[in-house]
Order: structure tokens, then C-alpha cells, then sequence
């Protein structure tokens, strides 16, 4: 992720859908890197509540426009982008403090679903 689109400087301009379509872009590739062998929480942590400050970054009047032009709705678009981040988030601390080789399974279960989430959120996000 650059500079630029980890602190989310964009005009005015750059929010457009064509914005929004590469951020969503952003977004597609960092969950196939996660599912690439050897692939770790850490990065993609990292790199999913990056992008979630950059939503949270946007005023609320371009996340309304955002949110009105979603194929699929969300009340909170990127609060649900954040939470289901959050719980990769934890999930990979948890892990870290516990010393843990391997996740058990109910944990597995979390991130599984967190990364579900972040799809169909994604999946919301009409192409340009």
C-alpha cells in the first residue's frame, strides 16, 4: 500500500467511483495475498485497518454519496469495514500474546468470517 493511500489523501475529484473502485481494487488484492500460501495475519491486519482509516478519513457527506451508491446496501459501510477488520486485528494479537504456532479452530472461525464479511462488503462496491 503507498503512502498516499494508507493516510487517504485524495481530492475531492479522487472520490469519485473510479476512487472508490480502486480502493475496492486495494481492498481484493490484499485479501488474495492473505490467501496465498505463507501468508500471515500481521500484514493483512495491518494493511485492512489502513484501509479502513482511509474510509473513515472521507467526510461523512462523501460516505453518504458512498453508501447511496452501493449495489448492495450497508447502513455503516465502513464501520462494518473496520469491525470485521478489528477482528483479524484481535485475532492476530491474541495469537501473538499466546505464542501460538497455529489457530485453533474457533479462531479460524472468526477470521473466516471476517474475511466473508469484507467480501461482501467489497462485493457492494459497483465496478467503474
Amino acid at each position: 500500500m503507498t503512502d498516499d493511500e494508507q493516510r487517504g489523501e485524495s481530492s475531492s475529484s479522487e472520490r469519485s467511483p473510479r476512487w472508490w473502485s480502486r480502493q475496492k481494487h486495494i481492498a481484493e488484492q490484499c485479501l488474495e495475498e492473505f490467501r496465498s500460501p505463507g501468508a500471515g495475519l500481521s500484514r493483512f491486519a495491518d494493511d485492512l485497518i489502513s484501509l479502513a482509516d482511509v474510509f473513515d478519513s472521507q467526510g461523512p457527506e462523501t460516505m453518504h454519496e458512498f453508501e447511496a451508491a452501493l449495489v448492495v446496501p450497508a447502513v455503516d459501510w465502513a464501520a462494518e469495514f473496520r469491525s470485521a477488520a478489528l477482528t483479524i486485528e484481535v485475532v492476530y494479537s491474541v495469537a501473538l500474546d499466546s505464542n501460538w504456532d497455529k489457530l485453533p479452530p474457533d479462531q479460524v472461525v472468526a477470521v473466516d468470517q471476517a474475511v466473508e464479511e469484507l467480501q461482501q462488503l467489497l462485493s457492494g462496491i459497483p465496478s467503474s
